[in-house]
């Protein structure tokens, strides 16, 4: 039983008690996060996920287990009844294609009105398995791939059933063993317009994950409904950071050192990884979120899935191959002056010297950071940094585009152009060892110098630099050429 600080606790007869592991996290970090943490606790030939308002006794758990067992089915539910003895069939939706999307969120479905199943086997195929009473074997889920922690409420069975039946695992629904269930008994005291932001801001992230080519089609549902870059806030969490990562052992060794001065009850803190050896860490960390990605996306984009995660009430990165202080994200907070979009530690090298106290960018095309905290910044370095949720819905997040490098001279840029300031917290040192990630790879690295400062350089913000000083920016984009060229001889 994983169970959310901010809920109700779950009071249980006493002779089940025994029995029970009891794991406590931080704040409300959403049914996937909770089930990953569950289930890698256990050793177990299959995993039932269930809701609290799901009532269902040992006896029919146990049935529903053989039966799916008989049928050789590797993951399974059985039919959810509401409260009245319904069958809920809004639980068991087919699994979801970009045809079946529109239909049920456009007008076509006044023409077109979803159809209930007549139930002719024992054994329903091609539908959704709610989480709300999902059994699975632990060889499926290991292989398929855990619960994705980028949902945070809401399409999580559905992502995960659609990439069961991707990767050709079977899976079915029981028509003859039911179940009741209350629904949505954790949320009934949220107002409706929390509850659909939510609801469709967790169905744009699935649609952006599993049908990349066709969100344009997509774009009039979730303007319609003014859903906004972020989901809602939570009052309770302070900071949500995000740590992109692709080596296994920079993540471990950041955590270790992390973990003893982290504030979990105040700050959130997301991996985003593509180094599937890192997935025992879930266990050991509990209150920390991990998404795990199939494939390193370069840093923009991986920071960007993880800030859809977020609900603190500033947003920000660290590198994997930083070193933070005790308290690091309450030291950032204090006495922040008036719209700051952005705030900034002080950056120091292992050796103790300065590497920035924020960034000052030059006209020709070139940036360093700071080293005088008299120096006003003009932009960030997402070594470590903390931008401002309303910044942030305003500007949108890093630009994919870019992959790695420079992301973050180029949105800090447009949140100064918007009248945002970047704000540094001297006070707060923040030991940065340096290009752990990419150092194996310098022409690769010079070459996305070369190639994101011209993107840089041909934004909107940078004209009135090309006015003042075109040579400059011609000269320094020869310079960095030369570098590249340097690189691909070493």
């Amino acid at each position: 039983m994983v169970e959310n600080q901010s809920e109700v606790p779950l009071t249980l007869p006493q002779r089940y008690v025994h029995s029970i592991q009891h794991i406590k996290v931080a704040f409300n970090s959403g049914f996937a996060h909770a089930a990953n943490v569950g289930w890698s606790s256990q050793l177990a030939e299959f995993y039932v996920f269930l809701n609290p308002d799901t009532q269902i006794t040992a006896k029919e758990v146990t049935q529903i287990l053989e039966t799916g067992k008989t049928h050789r089915l590797e993951a399974f539910s059985p039919l959810l009844l509401n409260l009245s003895g319904e069958i809920a069939w809004n639980y068991h939706q087919p699994l979801p294609s970009v045809l079946s999307l529109l239909q049920q969120f456009s007008p076509l479905s006044r023409l077109f009105p979803p159809s209930v199943p007549q139930i002719f086997d024992t054994v329903l195929s091609g539908r959704t398995l709610p989480g709300a009473c999902l059994f699975i074997s632990r060889q499926t889920l290991v292989k398929c791939g855990v619960w994705d922690e980028r949902f945070w409420l809401w399409w999580e069975d559905a992502d995960l059933s659609l990439r069961l039946h991707k990767q050709g695992f079977s899976l079915g629904t029981l028509t003859k063993l039911m179940v009741k269930h209350g629904g949505g008994e954790s949320f009934n005291q949220r107002e409706g317009s929390w509850k659909n932001q939510v609801f469709f801001y967790s169905l744009r992230v699935f649609v952006q994950k599993h049908f990349p080519r066709y969100q344009a089609i997509f774009e009039p549902l979730w303007s319609r409904r003014k859903i906004t870059r972020l989901l809602p806030q939570d009052s309770d969490i302070r900071a949500s950071i995000i740590v992109p990562n692709l080596k296994t052992e920079l993540l471990k060794n950041f955590l270790k050192q992390l973990s003893p001065e982290w504030e979990w009850h105040k700050d959130e803190l997301i991996v985003v990884s593509s180094s599937k050896d890192s997935q025992d860490l879930m266990l050991q960390y509990p209150n920390a979120s991990f998404i795990w990605l199939n494939e390193p996306l370069g840093f923009a984009k991986t920071v960007n899935l993880g800030w859809q995660r977020a609900r603190g009430q500033w947003i920000g990165t660290v590198n994997d191959d930083t070193i933070l202080p005790k308290r690091c994200m309450a030291a950032m907070t204090v006495n922040v002056p008036a719209k700051t979009g952005s705030i900034q530690p002080c950056v120091i090298r292992p050796n103790g010297a300065i590497e920035s106290l924020g960034v000052t960018v030059y006209s020709k095309g070139k940036a360093s950071g700071n080293i005088k905290s008299s120096q006003p910044s003009d932009t960030v370095n997402a070594a470590a940094v903390l931008f401002a949720r309303e910044a942030l819905e305003q500007t949108g997040f890093f630009d994919e585009s870019f992959v790695s490098y420079l992301e973050d001279v180029d949105l800090g840029l447009r949140i100064k152009m918007l009248g945002w300031k970047h704000c540094v917290q001297s006070q707060v040192l923040v030991t940065h060892l340096g290009h752990q990630t990419m150092s194996a790879f310098p022409a690769r690295k010079a070459w996305y110098d070369v190639r994101n400062w011209w993107k840089i350089v041909t934004k909107p913000y940078w004209l009135r630099y090309w006015k003042k000083d075109a040579f400059g920016i011609l000269l320094e984009r020869g310079r960095n050429m030369n570098g590249f060229f340097k690189a691909l001889r070493k």
